[in-house]
């Protein structure tokens, strides 16, 4: 038999791929250890979304594939975002890549992804726990060392906080998601660029969290905000999430706005919205004098 030779040869390590192979229930026998050519290397058999390359099982670039070949994989407004295949990950599919709605569009469909220009963009703020100051000056004692903790470990807590509460929204504010699965519903928040962003402010590292809610998915009554906050607030501040993401670590930034009555010609209008103040002052509308409360 004669021997193959090839100008470079490359080391195969099969058992470093074993737990990609078993992902994907693959049961194939592949090729023992050692050196081969990149040619015999780019035979082996390799789960989807990926190709062995220079005896390295490496991801494959559907978007720039797609995109050299001039072929449009998404759909008018989204943008093909290339991605590790996952056979586990349903958000994303099996797909090797992700189509996300450009700025300013929200997510209606998935698989194919079809985006929308209408929609609601709702915005929490929330405040690690640890550097808060109290009224006296002194620093908040953290019960979670919250500034040890790496960003990428803050944001996955953030995540569950939004999802605690893009459940709670969905299940309880009426005619908001009653006829969509969970993960399209939340699709919008969660397949957006900047939908968790954090900057450092005189009171401690601030983190803005974003909920993107399409407006298809959205039966807009006259309560329909003022419920979504009232629910937004249950789950950060009344405990109804997990007990170290919303206590020990983070505290709900909020502001003080004008409380009292919001009569519309002698009737209480609850569609009237109430203002940001600093005091009882900036709350005179209207001939009445509305109290300065905290929300």
């Amino acid at each position: 038999m004669d021997r193959i030779m090839c100008p470079v040869s490359f080391f195969w390590q099969p058992t470093r791929w074993e737990k990609l192979y078993e992902e994907f229930s693959l049961s194939v026998v592949l090729p023992v250890a050692g050196y081969y050519c990149a040619e015999l290397c780019a035979t082996f058999p390799s789960p989807v979304g990926y190709q062995v390359v220079k005896c390295q099982v490496v991801d494959i670039d559907e978007c720039q594939l797609a995109e050299m070949d001039e072929r449009e994989l998404c759909g008018l407004n989204a943008a093909c975002i290339n991605v590790k295949t996952n056979a586990n990950l349903s958000t994303v599919g099996p797909n090797g890549y992700m189509c996300l709605c450009q700025h300013g569009y929200f997510t209606v469909q998935l698989w194919p992804t079809v985006c929308h220009g209408q929609g609601f963009d709702v915005t929490f703020f929330l405040i690690e726990k640890d550097k808060i100051m109290e009224e006296d000056g002194t620093q908040n004692p953290s019960l979670s060392n919250t500034s040890g903790t790496s960003v990428v470990s803050v944001v996955y807590l953030i995540r569950q906080v939004r999802q605690h509460v893009l459940s709670a929204i969905q299940q309880r504010v009426v005619g908001v998601g009653d006829s969509v699965s969970t993960t399209l519903f939340e699709a919008s928040s969660i397949l957006t660029e900047q939908s968790i962003t954090f900057e450092t402010t005189n009171i401690g590292t601030m983190w803005k969290v974003r909920v993107r809610i399409a407006a298809a998915f959205v039966e807009t009554r006259t309560l329909t905000f003022c419920d979504m906050a009232a629910v937004i607030k249950d789950v950060l501040v009344n405990n109804e999430s997990s007990s170290y993401v919303t206590h020990d670590v983070f505290q709900l930034y909020t502001h003080t706005i004008c409380g009292g009555n919001r009569s519309n010609n002698g009737v209480d209008d609850q569609s009237i919205l109430y203002d940001v103040c600093t005091s009882n002052s900036d709350c005179v509308t209207r001939g009445r004098v509305l109290q300065c409360v905290a929300v």
